[in-house]
């Protein structure tokens, strides 16, 4: 495994671990897929050296959290935990109240990387970073991220918050056949979509 070092953080491996179809019924995954599937996975991508966990309030919502900080168990101190908060009112108290249930939820009293899930139309970062900011600055995250930022809004976040913002979680796994198309003259004889 290949490491990055990233402020705040230090080492991270450049292959994490998204939890988003932990605990959520949209991708067909019963209770039961807690007790088992789900830890199996979490114990090997630990065997294969991975150290970065992605996960969301809004996963499952709040499952996903559960779900990975019983599988990680012993473990959830020495790995880089990465979760989001969901910007629906993202004032400082509530970004507060909700890095407080991630917390709970994922068994931690600091959470490495914190991002804010998505940037909200209405709310400029300037309010949401002072939330982040705070959490920062009393130890309680490591890192702040963003996630669905466009480079502009990205900077404006990074000059909101006064210093880095250290990550931009985008959509880029297995990219949809729309996107192969404007990529590929002719991915349907390739791929045969």
């Amino acid at each position: 495994m290949r490491f990055l070092d990233v402020d705040g953080l230090g080492p991270v491996s450049r292959i994490g671990l998204g939890t988003w179809q932990f605990g959520s019924r949209e991708w067909g995954y019963g209770d039961d897929y807690a007790d088992a599937g789900a830890t199996a996975i979490v114990r090997r991508a630990l065997e294969l050296g991975v150290t970065l966990f992605d996960t969301a309030e809004v996963y499952g919502p709040g499952k996903s959290e559960r779900i990975l900080g019983a599988a990680l168990g012993a473990d959830r101190d020495d790995v880089v935990l990465a979760s989001k908060v969901l910007p629906v009112a993202p004032f400082p108290k509530l970004v507060r109240k909700a890095w407080q249930g991630s917390a709970q939820r994922l068994g931690v009293r600091r959470i490495p990387l914190y991002q804010v899930h998505q940037p909200n139309p209405v709310v400029p970062d300037t309010v949401t970073m002072k939330g982040m900011g705070a959490l920062l600055d009393e130890g309680r995250i490591g890192a702040v991220g963003v996630s669905n930022y466009s480079l502009e809004r990205w900077r404006a976040a990074d000059a909101a918050l006064g210093r880095p913002v250290v990550s931009n979680q985008v959509d880029f796994s297995s990219p949809p056949p729309a996107r192969w198309r404007t990529w590929c003259p002719s991915p349907r004889r390739r791929t045969g979509w």
